[in-house]
């Protein structure tokens, strides 16, 4: 399972940098032609997807590496630093977004509107961005819930973010060629007022996997019914679960009879161990205390 999430992950990476490194090249080189500051900055946006593509894709390399001795559980939480890297990349380009998108309204309502901001080029391209966006976002979307996998999961929420982006663009360039030039910066900033929510929580989500936030409840029962079923084992109590990457480490107390020989103990404690990692696929590892009923 983990060597198909591996895969997963990695594949998502490397479709996502192709398709933003092409689409930044794009509407750079047609914003910088046509003069047209919209797409200029949609092409810096793709930019900036980019360069956080490319720190993710370095942190998930570092992530699948085995265990070591300085870190007995592997590297698993890298990837919940590069969602954390995403998200922060997300709501910095939000940010931007409004600044700009504040900036050309004023622009256009003090100057006039220019011929780049009805540019039919431009508008091309803005749509071509929502259509390739849609499909990456599709895929992305099943291969994070196929993964269960943060960075991808992340990689999807900002492929739904470049399509609102994307729209709001083509919508306000059409906008403009119908004489209303304000339309194109206007929807940018109400676009990037979602953008900042999906970076937050983006992030959110990162920061609770590095806090080990406990999982859900229904984890928790999963764990005590299999260790309940083992024979031997009278009572069972979960103390601590917190998350490594996408896997759980557990410590919990079996309650056994009380004269059971200190070696039975021992063993019993290794049989709930190894039944509990084989049964569960999210469970890593699992330290099992022993007290008598």
């Amino acid at each position: 399972m983990e060597r198909t999430r591996d895969v997963i992950t990695h594949q998502a990476l490397r479709v996502a940098l192709t398709a933003n490194v092409v689409l930044a090249a794009s509407k750079i080189a047609v914003g910088v032609m046509v003069a047209s500051p919209a797409l200029l900055a949609d092409g810096i946006n793709s930019a900036t997807d980019v360069a956080y593509t490319i720190a993710a894709r370095h942190f998930v390399v570092r992530a699948s590496e085995p265990p070591d001795d300085d870190h007995p559980y592997g590297h698993g939480q890298l990837e919940s630093i590069a969602t954390l890297s995403v998200g922060a990349f997300v709501m910095a380009t939000a940010i931007a977004l409004v600044i700009g998108g504040i900036n050309d309204v004023v622009r256009i309502f003090v100057d006039g509107p220019t011929l780049s901001d009805t540019s039919l080029v431009a508008l091309s391209i803005a749509l071509a961005t929502v259509i390739i966006k849609i499909v990456l976002w599709l895929v992305t979307t099943k291969q994070a819930d196929q993964s269960k996998s943060l960075i991808v999961s992340a990689l999807a929420k900002d492929h739904r973010n470049d399509i609102l982006s994307g729209g709001a663009a083509a919508t306000g360039i059409f906008m403009a060629r119908l004489g209303h030039a304000w339309a194109d910066p206007a929807a940018a900033i109400l676009v990037s007022v979602i953008i900042f929510r999906t970076g937050y929580e983006i992030l959110g989500e990162a920061a609770d996997d590095l806090m080990n936030v406990q999982p859900t409840g229904d984890f928790a029962a999963e764990v005590a019914k299999v260790a309940q079923s083992i024979p031997g084992v009278e009572r069972v109590e979960i103390t601590n679960t917190h998350r490594y990457g996408i896997a759980f480490v557990a410590t919990l107390t079996i309650g056994v009879d009380a004269s059971l020989s200190v070696r039975d103990g021992h063993e019993l404690a290794d049989t709930v161990e190894r039944r509990l990692v084989e049964q569960l696929a999210d469970l890593r590892a699992v330290d099992v205390h022993v007290e008598p009923t």
